[in-house]
């Protein structure tokens, strides 16, 4: 049998929303404010990340924190946006062998 927390995880991130709104009556929004609220939701619930992959080493994804390759994906830096990953890309002096390849989380 599952208790109130493990059935709260299961649910989706619009799915918690919509349970403490509807638990916790807010005041009206304005039309900007709710899709402010929605863009953030949909960006929660977005499992895409974008990172920074070595062309010349086949595999190698960059880690932003320890300016250092790595052969395992989750120890490396993944993006929310891809504008911020370019940045990085751009700043990197190793940018002319490097590609952006978007990957689910």
């Amino acid at each position: 049998m599952k208790n109130k927390k493990d059935k709260k995880l299961e649910l989706t991130t619009e799915e918690r929303f919509d349970e403490i709104i509807n638990n916790n009556p807010m005041p009206e929004m304005s039309e900007d404010e709710l899709a402010k609220i929605t863009r953030i939701i949909d960006d929660l619930d977005n499992p895409v990340r974008y990172y920074i992959v070595s062309t010349l080493l086949n595999e190698m994804f960059y880690d932003i924190e320890s300016d250092c390759w790595t052969s395992c994906r989750k120890d490396s830096t993944g993006f929310k946006r891809k504008a911020h990953a370019e940045l990085i890309q751009s700043q990197m002096k190793t940018k002319d062998h490097t590609s952006i390849n978007e990957y689910e989380k």
